[in-house]
């Protein structure tokens, strides 16, 4: 079953003309504050983020939503989930959460040292990396117990990172900058984008093919890992603010 919360979150669909054929379902999140981010576990459980510290999660497709208990006023802007129990969050006010239960109980193992954090990238449940204002990149290897600046090169609000690997990672920022790791958040080498859009979001499904997507409709595609970014036409001139692809359906969320 496919998830839509119509109070606060869009999807937009493309690069492939069968899902607009497919039937989506409207359904009640239960809250009527502001939705920012999804992480989908599998096909009936998920967990969704927003405004003023909300956590919601479904565990039937989206027939019933239960809020969680976040205890902490900020907006929560991204959400990750390793399985089942293990999930961070990052947000507002250098939030950093995580649950080890399957969001029964959210601990606030850190707070960076920057108001905005809006990404974060796992590649398992213990290595991952977050990002944010002026440039800011942190990494863990112990599941969030301890994290580790990073130099990004950047002094611009980072909003979405991705890695396919322990070692190969891109994010994106508010000035169209993408810039990209081959070991781990050691370097960050800048990339051309051939935009000063605000990019929002980042996703890679190998380590070759991505797509970055942000301000005015654009969308930036590469299929060489970043040598070269083509810019597509998403027939929009609205915000495109994040990109994912989950249980082969792909989507946007804004």
């Amino acid at each position: 079953m496919k998830i839509i919360i119509t109070i606060t979150i869009y999807f937009f669909l493309i690069y492939s003309n069968s899902l607009s054929q497919q039937v989506w379902t409207q359904l009640n999140s239960g809250t009527t504050r502001l939705l920012y981010k999804v992480a989908i576990i599998d096909a009936n459980t998920a967990v969704v983020v927003g405004q003023t510290g909300t956590i919601i999660k479904t565990i039937d497709g989206g027939q019933n939503w239960t809020i969680q208990t976040s205890n902490v006023p900020h907006s929560l802007q991204a959400v990750y989930f390793a399985n089942s129990n293990i999930g961070f969050v990052v947000g507002m006010g250098g939030t950093v959460l995580k649950t080890i239960d399957g969001g029964q109980n959210w601990t606030h193992p850190m707070t960076a040292p920057v108001d905005i954090l809006g990404g974060l990238s796992f590649v398992n449940a213990n290595v991952g990396t977050i990002v944010g204002e002026n440039g800011y990149v942190a990494r863990t290897i112990d599941g969030g117990t301890t994290w580790i600046q990073q130099n990004s090169g950047s002094t611009k609000t980072i909003y979405s990172v991705c890695f396919t690997d322990a070692n190969t990672g891109t994010l994106v920022t508010e000035g169209g900058e993408i810039i990209r790791t081959i070991n781990g958040g050691l370097n960050w080498v800048k990339q051309t984008s051939g935009t000063t859009n605000f990019l929002r979001g980042v996703f890679f499904s190998d380590a070759n093919t991505g797509t970055a997507v942000g301000q005015s409709g654009t969308i930036l595609r590469t299929t060489n890992g970043g040598q070269n970014w083509i810019a597509q036409n998403s027939g929009t001139t609205n915000w495109l603010r994040e990109e994912g692809f989950t249980l082969q359906t792909q989507i946007m969320v804004q």
